[in-house]
């Protein structure tokens, strides 16, 4: 600052209310300081005009905390005065100030201005070199001002994505677009991958900058604003809405598909049961014999078919124990080794010591199976590779987030199954829909594949994803916790059934209650067949009213679960309140833990799974019935 006489002047008390007003009057922008020329007592408006603020909020700052303030009085001429009996400094800007005073104050207001915005801003010249940038700028595009001074825009963002993930084309950027159009463009989504594999992103606008009062576009002004934590919940809002909508639509489908396969097994009881009468009528050498056998075969073939909608639904029986997973994996393995035909290479590689899981042999084994039948079939007749693993892992959010039911999963390690294959691999379309009942990529009837599966690992408190891409291969994923209990010794290989019914019932009374006709008049001719009486009745209703009429005389009661008017459990106490120790086996579509949930008291005599043929019913009668001799 300038400095003018070294004493200050004294007004009289009527001049310092003229001087106060030619203060505030004068055009010529002057400000007064205080305690050493650090505090800015007071300003007036001219002053406040060139510094780009208000008089108010100017007076009685530091002149540190107004860089533009500053700017100003570096060229200013003091003088010290006397103003309201206080020794002060009186700076005035002259009118001949070096000619750039005035743009350099502007300049300092435009800086704070940027500075002060929530977003980078970027200014642009005509041929996309950035001119300047704000700290927020050079922070999202991690660039130094010397790297980033004269740098074209494009290589200060390469390989900028949308946000479908797709590359972003130079010319449709915002701020090029704008500078090539001349029309500012609205905000669109930017994402910038950085080298550790995170993307930042941002909402990306620009505005041209013109030459006042004419067309001329001389730049643009572009604004990078940071969504990045904001886009993040948006994507957990996104995918918790998938997730849950997901899981309604998979409890829709499991309610419908254990629906479909009870109501099926209660006719297939009239079809294998009716069929199995048919051939003991037919004679060695009946031409309708072939026949019958192949309703038979084709009924055995449905009964699998709503095995495995029970599967998908979760209703199918659950008897766990606690067992290693990897000998059932090499149990698969060997199985689809020796029965398939296609030079499929089958390779393990399985982790030692893990704890075991509690597991319901048969149904794991029945999905193992079908995930190494699966990847076989993807691989089809040419030479491939499907392989096996097994490990301890720490399930992270990430993994979690990318396999169906994974919410569900409790913390902690669980046992970690993959299957990779070699084969044909899935599009985005195909993987949406892998674990949808009855789709499949190859062909059509192929029945409930990856949907089987998926309920088995439901049932067993586990998660399951895949990941595939076409001609790359697939590969399933699959958590189950690990065991509180013990293992148990390896199951052994699943056996046929042998019956070996030697003898029938010869004697007794059996009252059958089913809604279902089929089932009725089919047990009905069975067991008259081999001289039992037989009581029919439609409903738990009419079934209690006939055990208290005849209650004397009924050896056993084969009672359905689900029925109209009085359901099997009800019907069942009702008996029970009559004779305590009636002897009761219940039958049902459903699988025995899902069919008896609501029955209180004992369970009853046994437990007899529909579809159901002959053999089956007359062991389990025999069975119960002490009565009847072998």
């Amino acid at each position: 600052m300038g400095t003018g006489a070294s004493q200050p002047q004294q007004p009289a008390p009527e001049d310092s209310t003229i001087f106060e007003a030619a203060f505030r009057a004068s055009p010529v922008a002057m400000a007064l300081l205080a305690e050493g020329d650090q505090l800015l007592l007071d300003v007036n408006r001219a002053f406040a005009d060139l510094a780009g603020c208000r008089a108010a909020d100017l007076a009685g700052r530091p002149l540190r905390d107004v860089p533009t303030a500053a700017a100003l009085l570096r060229h200013a001429v003091t003088m010290p005065v006397e103003h309201r009996a206080r020794p002060v400094t009186l700076a005035t800007v002259p009118f001949d100030a070096p000619p750039r005073l005035h743009s350099r104050a502007a300049e300092a207001v435009s800086h704070l201005i940027l500075e002060a915005m929530p977003g980078g801003l970027l200014h642009l010249s005509s041929g996309a070199e950035v001119l300047a940038a704000n700290s927020e700028a050079q922070r999202l595009l991690r660039l130094t001002p010397g790297e980033m001074s004269g740098c074209r825009l494009a290589d200060c963002i390469p390989g900028a994505l949308r946000e479908d993930g797709q590359p972003w084309r130079l010319d449709d950027l915002p701020p090029l677009r704008c500078l090539a159009t001349g029309l500012a463009q609205s905000a669109n989504m930017i994402g910038l991958p950085r080298a550790d594999g995170q993307i930042l992103w941002c909402l990306c606008s620009a505005v041209p900058l013109r030459i006042p009062g004419t067309a001329e576009t001389t730049g643009a002004l572009a604004v990078f604003l940071d969504i990045t934590q904001r886009h993040h919940l948006e994507e957990e809002r996104r995918l918790a809405e998938s997730r849950h909508s997901d899981a309604q639509r998979l409890e829709s489908l499991c309610l419908l598909a254990g629906g479909i396969a009870h109501d099926f097994n209660n006719l297939l009881v009239g079809i294998l049961g009716n069929a199995g009468l048919a051939q003991l009528d037919l004679e060695a050498g009946h031409p309708a014999l072939e026949a019958v056998r192949d309703i038979e075969a084709a009924a055995r073939r449905a009964a699998d078919l709503t095995r495995q909608l029970l599967a998908f639904s979760g209703g199918a029986v659950m008897a766990t124990t606690p067992l290693s997973i990897n000998p059932l994996i090499e149990e698969a393995v060997h199985l689809l080794a020796d029965s398939t035909g296609a030079p499929v290479k089958f390779l393990c590689d399985l982790a030692p010591d893990l704890p075991p899981v509690d597991l319901d042999a048969a149904q794991m084994r029945q999905a193992l199976i079908g995930l190494l039948a699966n990847a076989g079939e993807a691989i089809g007749d040419s030479p491939g590779t499907v392989v096996l693993r097994t490990a301890l892992v720490e399930p992270g959010t990430e993994m979690m987030g990318r396999l169906r039911l994974g919410e569900t999963l409790s913390p902690g390690p669980h046992i970690l199954i993959t299957v990779t294959d070699d084969g044909c691999g899935m599009d985005a379309e195909g993987l949406r829909h892998a674990f949808d009942p009855f789709y499949t990529t190859k062909f059509t009837g192929r029945g409930l594949g990856l949907a089987a599966v998926l309920g088995i690992i439901r049932a067993h408190r586990g998660a399951i994803g895949a990941t595939s891409e076409p001609d790359r291969g697939t590969t399933i994923e699959i958590l189950l916790p690990p065991s509180s209990r013990a293992a148990a010794p390896a199951s052994p290989p699943l056996l046929g059934l042998s019956p070996a019914f030697n003898h029938v019932p010869r004697r007794g009374v059996i009252l059958v209650i089913d809604d279902e006709e089929a089932v009725r008049q089919f047990t009905a001719r069975l067991l008259e067949r081999h001289g039992i009486e037989v009581l029919l009745a439609r409903d738990g209703a009419e079934g209690v009213a006939l055990f208290e009429a005849r209650q004397a005389d009924i050896d056993a009661v084969l009672l359905d679960v689900t029925m109209p008017v009085l359901e099997g459990p009800e019907a069942l106490a009702a008996m029970r309140r009559l004779q305590p120790h009636v002897r009761v086996v219940m039958m049902s579509g459903y699988e025995a833990e899902e069919a008896m949930a609501n029955l209180e008291g004992p369970p009853p005599a046994a437990f007899l799974p529909k579809p159901f043929n002959a053999e089956r019913l007359l062991g389990c009668l025999r069975s119960v019935l002490q009565i009847i001799p072998r």
